[in-house]
């Protein structure tokens, strides 16, 4: 089974130990919902410059788990073409949640210019207009693409195994093993993919998670794991 980013590594140290966060999305108040796509073709989108043979139908482009021809967050860059650029959204409250998820996530301008704020890292950013169930323009929007793809796991301290490309998580049988991330190989990202976790959400830095927070954005969710050298 491939890795996925829950895994039973949760942080029980104290509140004050260093952590990194796994992004995901937190209905709150709101319901799950999902977008209608007005323009587009959402099943078309996939990682821009990699070509995907027929017979496999994935690419591995570097020793991370390999892409696929998919519009979900992969660290790399997606063709825009088919790309939709207005969508409806069913939520009924008079507000919408910051972070919405379908596919991938999408994002305020609130939460873009956070992360354009603090991540040396030029971002996939794609604007799409968001309507009401009415037709109403609601506000703009962006597809969310993080663009750094990295191995950010401390080795050393990792409980889990892994295999050739990725970190191999089994569920509840493991709960006890931890999934520790590197301060030295993150560096000064504030948002990622791990390509040796596979998942298809990012991670986020304390400092971004607390620039969020700080912001009151809605939405988002954070689930932490331990951090070290």
């Amino acid at each position: 089974m491939g890795a996925t980013s829950s895994g039973g590594s949760e942080v029980k140290t104290n509140e004050n130990a260093p952590r990194v966060y796994f992004l995901h999305w937190d209905p709150g108040g709101f319901y799950r919902e999902y977008a209608t796509y007005l323009d587009g073709d959402i099943d078309k989108v996939k990682p821009e410059g990699v070509e995907f043979p027929e017979w496999a139908g994935i690419n591995s482009i570097d020793d991370g788990w390999a892409v696929s021809p998919s519009p979900k967050m992969q660290g790399i860059k997606v063709e825009t073409e088919h790309l939709p650029t207005k969508i409806c959204w069913p939520e009924r409250k008079l507000k919408f949640p910051d972070m919405l998820d379908d596919r991938t996530f999408i994002v305020s301008d609130k939460i873009k210019d956070i992360i354009e704020k603090i991540d040396p890292v030029e971002h996939q950013f794609v604007p799409v207009d968001v309507y009401r169930k009415d037709d109403s323009f609601y506000a703009k929007y962006y597809w969310l693409y993080p663009l750094a793809r990295i191995d950010s796991v401390n080795e050393e301290k990792t409980t889990f195994e892994k295999d050739r490309t990725s970190w191999v998580f089994e569920g509840n049988k493991e709960k006890d093993k931890v999934l520790v991330f590197s301060k030295n190989k993150i560096g000064k990202h504030h948002i990622w993919m791990d390509k040796h976790i596979y998942h298809s959400q990012p991670f986020v830095s304390e400092k971004l998670k607390n620039e969020l927070e700080s912001a009151k954005v809605t939405g988002m969710g954070f689930t932490p794991h331990a951090l070290a050298d």
